[in-house]
């Protein structure tokens, strides 16, 4: 559907994606293919089963070998036509951002396997150091370092692009990506008994400082943080969304609350979904819709635009 709510693609796809550089991830009957912001097919990938989105044109796949006489799952690369441009060899990897891809090393034992980043042409162009490693964005990526002289101990912080700390690591987790300037961090001064999250820059210095139960990025100038407990007199659901200054835009009445796209936002209350807009008010729903996830207790939840499609390898 478009921003008004209207349904411009009609129904008809076992799954389907966001669009991205103006086409979109679609299965029907069991075939991956793309199409365009029209709902024209743009062509069918029959050999890419078990690929994820394509992003700088390369897709992550999946394949078995044998490492050391044993099994192993290993990811590489293809684009496309289904043409492997970086053979599998990798025990883990994450989707192409910003022109290079966070890989994990398929050597040695899985405790002491570390990530580093490759190129579009497979070569490791940052070395693999890192136990934990997330993508590339606004030329940003967070990264785990061990703690020195101090066995399994980690802590946190921030490389460019030529792999170059600059932000030190600290005692703190750092939650997502890189967003409009700003990342949401879990202080962790009395971790676990206590966390709260806040948002730093790309100094690393506190923007809005640590208050909020949980935090996701920033999207369109506004970002969905958990007030928990909501403040006096908001609505029931701890979920709304704040400004780039810490200020609330939209009181807290969610249940679940989606990052703002094209100037709208799917957010949950209780088993309803609907759409909102920068002011808070719904231009879609909220009702009922069929259950994507259900936890044990009878929470029920959705994905986000995208979610559900974009897996990492």
């Amino acid at each position: 559907m478009d921003g008004s709510g209207r349904l411009v693609i009609r129904p008809q796809y076992d799954e389907a994606g966001c669009f991205r550089d103006g086409r979109a991830r679609t299965v029907l009957n069991g075939r991956v293919g793309y199409i365009d912001l029209n709902g024209r097919a743009i062509g069918w990938l029959p050999q890419i089963e078990d690929s994820w989105l394509f992003v700088d044109g390369l897709s992550p796949f999946r394949e078995t070998l044998r490492i050391g006489g044993e099994s192993r799952n290993a990811i590489g690369y293809k684009d496309r036509t289904g043409k492997i441009v970086i053979p599998a060899q990798y025990a883990s990897g994450k989707r192409f951002s910003e022109g290079v891809a966070a890989v994990k090393t398929n050597r040695g034992e899985e405790w002491s396997r570390d990530w580093g980043y490759v190129d579009a042409t497979g070569r490791l162009v940052i070395p693999f150091q890192f136990p934990a490693a997330r993508s590339f964005h606004e030329g940003l990526a967070a990264v785990t370092v061990r703690e020195k002289g101090v066995h399994g101990l980690f802590k946190q912080g921030v490389i460019d692009r030529s792999g170059r700390m600059v932000i030190a690591p600290q005692a703190w987790f750092i939650e997502g990506d890189f967003s409009e300037g700003l990342v949401a961090v879990e202080a962790a001064e009395d971790w676990p008994r206590h966390t709260r999250f806040g948002y730093v820059d790309r100094t690393g210095k506190w923007v809005i400082p640590p208050r909020f139960a949980g935090a996701a990025g920033f999207s369109e100038g506004l970002a969905a943080v958990d007030f928990d407990p909501p403040p006096s007199g908001a609505a029931s659901g701890p979920l709304g969304y704040i400004g780039k200054l810490g200020q609330t835009l939209i009181p807290p009445a969610f249940t679940s609350a989606c990052p703002f796209q094209n100037g709208l936002a799917m957010v949950q209350i209780g088993r309803k979904v609907g759409f909102i807009n920068r002011q808070g008010k719904f231009v879609w729903g909220p009702k009922e819709e069929p259950v994507y996830r259900e936890g044990p207790e009878g929470d029920v939840s959705w994905p986000c635009p995208g979610e559900a499609y974009l897996p990492e390898p």
